[in-house]
């Protein structure tokens, strides 16, 4: 399990920095293409961090996109937008409460006894 933890910061880590250079250096992207690339980044995140740590991610993410925005309208003078933050963000969102609800299914589902499970057939003798 931790090398498994290791490898999903690794791989939300180089994503981010991905997104970040691409923001910054790849033409203006569409509105739903800025969407997809932040609940992949949400997901990433919320999967590398505990579960009782959600917040956490979900707090970088909105912080990573508003100062992706800020460093566009300083450097880039035309490409950032408001939209594209609400877009980010809500995207974020999505993301990490994706990566939530199946932690919480998980849990439940774990939680049952086998024979309560769907699919599971009758005890065996």
């Amino acid at each position: 399990m931790r090398r498994l933890h290791v490898l999903l910061v690794v791989v939300a880590s180089l994503f981010l920095v991905a997104v970040v250079l691409s923001a910054f250096l790849a033409p203006a992207a569409p509105v739903w293409a800025v969407a997809v690339v932040w609940a992949i980044a949400g997901a990433l995140l919320a999967a590398a961090v505990r579960p009782g740590r959600w917040w956490v991610a979900l707090g970088f993410l909105w912080l990573g996109v508003a100062w992706i925005e800020a460093g566009q309208a300083v450097w880039l003078e035309r490409r950032a937008s408001v939209g594209d933050v609400v877009v980010g963000c809500f995207a974020a969102g999505l993301g990490v409460g994706a990566v939530m609800v199946v932690r919480r299914l998980r849990a439940r589902r774990a939680a049952q006894p086998l024979s309560e499970r769907a699919g599971a057939g009758p005890a065996r003798r």
